[in-house]
């Protein structure tokens, strides 16, 4: 039997193009409550998750969170098919031409980037500048996904800064893509009501199976049972997920520029996108009319903000 027949007999892989976002990120520790390692836990929780992702023929893509790019980058290097994506990152250039962190997870990893230009005339310290900037990254990586797992995050509270896990589940629900919201593990995502879960949840297919979408919010002794659960979920609704791409085939877009950066360490380059002002500006005050609808526990005003598409 040749080489090339016996790679076409072989068993496609379980996840097999099925491109999953992971978003997430280890609260502040005044929101761990009585869990005295909730950032061991949920990073544990990652590894294990970005590992069998790409052992069973699927790639992670995710937004250069500072602690947890290093550890799916380590999981894409260990668990990589040759000839198979496996990890791909997206980073904001407010935080650097090529932001330092996704420089050194992609070189672990030779993992894929996309760079997305700078919105606005401050730094990364300034709100406004640095909201808007990556609500531009997470709009393109919204693009890029067919499912997004949601674990931790941070509150930011006081600072002027959008909970950006929360961000990323807002876009992804406003376009039509499966999102599993872990909120056992507390923080931004754990502070959700169980409607706004609900909705956060809508198409993710798990309210057709016997554990319903709302128990990843409630905690147990056993958080590692999840990423099994996860794991033979994606596994058996792949076909379904990656048939139900919104962005495929379709002429809705919020990119319209491209190019390429390059530095001497980094010879493969990144693509650079750059998105409409105005389309940012738009959905920067959707989220902003949503965390207030949140904020007030206005839960009927969140789950129709959440059920409506486009802007």
């Amino acid at each position: 039997m040749t080489t090339q027949l016996k790679a076409m007999l072989a068993p496609r892989p379980l996840l097999d193009g099925l491109r999953v976002g992971i978003s997430g990120a280890v609260p502040e520790r005044q929101y761990w409550g009585e869990v005295g390692d909730l950032d061991r836990l949920i990073l544990t929780f990652v590894a294990q998750l970005s590992a069998l992702i790409v052992r069973y023929g699927g790639e992670v893509v995710h937004g250069s969170q500072p602690l947890l790019a290093p550890i799916v980058a380590e999981q894409a290097r260990r668990q990589s098919r040759k000839g198979t994506p496996s990890l791909k990152l997206f980073a904001s250039q407010v935080f650097g031409h090529i932001p330092e962190v996704t420089l050194r997870a992609a070189l672990m990893a030779d993992a894929a980037v996309v760079l997305t230009a700078q919105v606005g005339k401050g730094g990364s310290s300034d709100p406004e500048t640095r909201n808007n900037s990556l609500t531009a990254m997470r709009l393109a990586m919204t693009q890029d996904i067919d499912v997004l797992v949601a674990v931790g995050g941070k509150l930011h509270a006081d600072t002027g800064f959008n909970p950006g896990v929360l961000e990323e589940l807002a876009h992804a629900r406003w376009h039509s893509v499966p999102c599993f919201v872990v909120g056992a593990f507390s923080g931004a995502v754990g502070r959700l009501e169980h409607p706004i879960l609900e909705e956060l949840s809508t198409g993710n297919l798990l309210s057709t199976e016997t554990v319903p979408a709302i128990s990843m919010a409630t905690w147990t002794d056993t958080m590692d049972a999840y990423v099994g659960k996860l794991l033979v979920h994606l596994a058996r609704h792949r076909d379904q997920f990656v048939r139900h791409r919104p962005f495929e085939n379709s002429s809705s877009t919020f990119l319209f520029s491209m190019e390429t950066a390059v530095t001497e360490k980094f010879k493969a380059g990144a693509g650079v996108m750059t998105v409409d002002p105005k389309t940012v500006d738009a959905w920067s005050a959707r989220f902003t009319e949503l965390m207030q609808s949140v904020k007030k526990r206005d839960t009927e005003h969140a789950r129709k903000l959440l059920s409506t598409k486009g802007i």
